[in-house]
């Protein structure tokens, strides 16, 4: 992995040039594209999990505001070294993501240098990792700042007994038939951070920390878990893509119009986040469809 600072210099200009293109301040004069344009992958940055192996995160912008990218893995959507598919997505809902997932890199492969690279309408983008600690992130326990030590939702799918909590993610494998629904059933516990409150008081105090005076997009408070399709052939229709958890529980249902192989993203929220990168948990189910 990569430490010098020529990459950690080329990581930065990347970084920069994924907020210039996502900022889209009122009355700037900057066009928003509905389709036609391309697909940016972004590192995010490494933490260390749980058992003490480093993960390097990984997201994308799509800088369409409603057109979705499908490229599949091979030579227009990598990684490097090693396997070309470790994980990434095929599928690219519009706009900015963050952390989708993450890349495991044992001891033995510190100094490796990995690489995601998409191409895509005839441009090509590589962002390579870092392990430098400035792009060491907060991915498990929010550090500073209003709610210190909060950590991400622990996320489990009842189904398989999968849990985990951050980035990394929770698996469960399913199998159905074309348009026969199926339903997924997932469980979250937090700790409690931060507290409920109204969202107009917790921007307030945002906006006056920060001097920004254009909030981004909201995500309602209290724990939730936003669904969408991540790999997969054909169309994929959620019942509730958006799914509230109350009392610990929540559930929604999905069908799918082709058959094939399907991954699903679980984004288990906990409210309000403008930044950062602290706290949410991802979450893959595989799912098998057959005709």
């Amino acid at each position: 992995m990569a430490k010098g600072p020529a990459v950690g210099f080329t990581v930065l200009l990347s970084a920069a040039a994924v907020l210039a293109v996502h900022a889209q301040l009122p009355d700037n004069g900057q066009i928003k594209h509905a389709r036609g344009r391309n697909v940016v992958p972004v590192y995010e940055g490494w933490f260390e999990d749980p058992q003490g192996n480093i993960q390097v995160a990984f997201g994308y912008l799509n800088r369409n505001y409603e057109e979705a990218v499908d490229i599949p893995v091979g030579p227009d959507n990598r990684i490097q070294p090693g396997p070309t598919d470790q994980g990434q997505p095929t599928h690219f809902p519009p706009r900015r993501e963050k952390a989708v997932f993450t890349i495991g890199m044992p001891d033995a492969a510190a100094e490796t240098e990995v690489t995601w690279t998409l191409t895509h309408r005839g441009q090509t983008f590589t962002v390579p990792a870092n392990l430098d600690p400035l792009f060491n992130i907060d991915a498990l326990r929010q550090r500073g700042g209003e709610f210190d030590g909060n950590t991400p939702p622990v996320l489990t799918f009842p189904a398989s007994g999968g849990s985990a909590q951050g980035p990394a993610g929770a698996t469960l494998d399913l199998t159905t038939q074309v348009s026969r629904p199926v339903p997924i059933e997932v469980a979250m516990t937090d700790d409690g951070l931060p507290p409920p409150e109204d969202h107009d008081v917790f921007y307030s105090r945002f906006e006056q920390r920060t001097a920004v005076a254009v909030r981004p997009p909201r995500v309602p408070r209290g724990l939730k878990v936003l669904w969408s399709k991540y790999r997969g052939p054909g169309g994929v229709a959620f019942d509730e893509a958006e799914v509230t958890i109350m009392d610990g529980h929540g559930q929604t249902t999905v069908a799918f119009d082709r058959p094939g192989e399907y991954v699903l993203r679980a984004n288990a929220v906990e409210g309000p986040r403008p930044f950062g990168f602290c706290c949410w948990t991802n979450g893959y189910v595989r799912v098998t469809v057959t005709p």
